[in-house]
């Protein structure tokens, strides 16, 4: 049986592209490098999935039959359709040999696909209990997650690390990510819903919070072991990382008694500068409190240069010289959008922690493990 299919090059591509995040290039089941098409009512589903993160999403731009489905290979179609100026192109699918034919304005090309029967069911359904139902501003949830990905750990022996803990705990949602170096917890109040906790992928948080922000809501369905995620024209369906996250609350020192009060574009300016000229195996910077100003320090024994800054500052405290991977603490930095940050240290070899400080600023605290000064 023939089914066609007329839709826009360009419309087609970008939704590939969007739907292509979830596919992988690198898996056991060859029928996961496929896209699945499916007509249904006038309308075009198109799923990408590798079974732990699944993108779902439907067009009505085109002419499509009343149902009908097929699997056309990912990258093959990828790299054909990125060719193709904007114009508009027929799809024709024979659903019993599999065989499909792409028409365009120039030509054509024909591609063989799979039996669509083959195509995994991904379901939601993974438990007796039903899903928790949480409506959010989109922006609530995309700026979470964004705020906590940089600090994702990689880690194949620890892979409870390797995602976004999300808890919703006292109407109060936390975002939350570590490695061994750094830690960064974001707090979003009022979030009136129950309370429930998981751990998202650094792949799903990655490509919800890329095709959700700008929406203006996110409807999200929490089961026992999945997350469906929904806002737009996309339905994203992502499975958790299993376990129990740390208590991260018992790394957070309570504490720290000296502050330092910087102002953010100085910090990161000088920080850039001075670590031009730190050790390039160590990158080891060091920053050594004042009354009213920071030292900061880089040097290279071996190659004998060295650079030093001064920014103003507002200090509280004992004098302290503390040292931070460079990289890390531009992270950290990276990731403070007020003018100013306060900077909170026990001692040259605890915990610092750097908070924003402003009107309206987020409750984000970030943690960042200090560096023997002598390495």
């Amino acid at each position: 049986m023939k089914k066609e299919l007329k839709i826009s090059s360009h419309e087609l591509y970008s939704i590939l592209k969007a739907v292509g995040k979830a596919v992988s290039t690198k898996t056991t089941m060859p029928v996961l490098e496929y896209f699945h098409f499916k007509c249904w009512n006038q309308q075009l589903f198109i799923t990408g999935s590798d079974l732990e993160t699944t993108i779902t999403t439907c067009t009505e731009s085109g002419e499509f039959p009343a149902e009908g489905e097929f699997l056309i290979e990912h990258k093959l179609l990828m790299d054909a359709l990125k060719e193709l100026p904007e114009q508009p192109i027929t799809i024709n699918v024979d659903t019993e040999s599999f065989s499909i034919e792409v028409v365009h304005a120039n030509g054509k090309f024909n591609v063989m696909g799979l039996d669509p029967s083959d195509y995994p069911e991904i379901s939601t359904n993974d438990g007796e209990t039903s899903p928790a139902l949480l409506s959010l501003e989109s922006h609530v949830f995309v700026n979470g997650l964004k705020t906590a990905l940089p600090f994702v750990a990689n880690d194949e022996l620890r892979p409870i690390m390797n995602g976004v803990f999300c808890q919703l705990q006292n109407e109060k949602l936390h975002f939350v990510a570590s490695n061994a170096n750094y830690l960064a917890e974001l707090v979003e109040p009022n979030i009136c819903f129950p309370d429930v906790e998981f751990i998202l992928s650094s792949k799903a948080s990655k490509i919800i919070s890329d095709l959700a922000d700008g929406e203006d809501i996110i409807e999200l369905e929490v089961g026992l072991k999945n997350l469906k995620a929904t806002f737009g024209d996309y339905t994203v369906i992502s499975r958790f990382i299993e376990g129990n996250y740390p208590n991260y609350k018992g790394v957070i020192p309570q504490n720290n008694q000296n502050h330092v009060l910087l102002n953010v574009s100085e910090f990161k300016g000088a920080l850039r500068r001075t670590t031009v000229f730190s050790n390039k195996q160590s990158n080891l910077v060091t920053l050594k409190t004042g009354a009213t100003n920071l030292v900061i320090n880089g040097k290279d024994i071996d190659l004998s240069i060295s650079a030093t800054e001064n920014i103003a500052c507002e200090y509280s405290g004992d004098d302290i010289e503390i040292g931070f991977k460079a990289p890390f603490l531009e992270q950290v930095l990276k990731s403070v959008d007020t003018e100013e940050v306060k900077l909170s240290m026990k001692d040259a070899l605890g915990a610092a922690l750097f908070t924003p400080v402003g009107d309206d600023c987020p409750n984000l605290t970030l943690l960042l493990m200090p560096m023997m000064i002598n390495v």
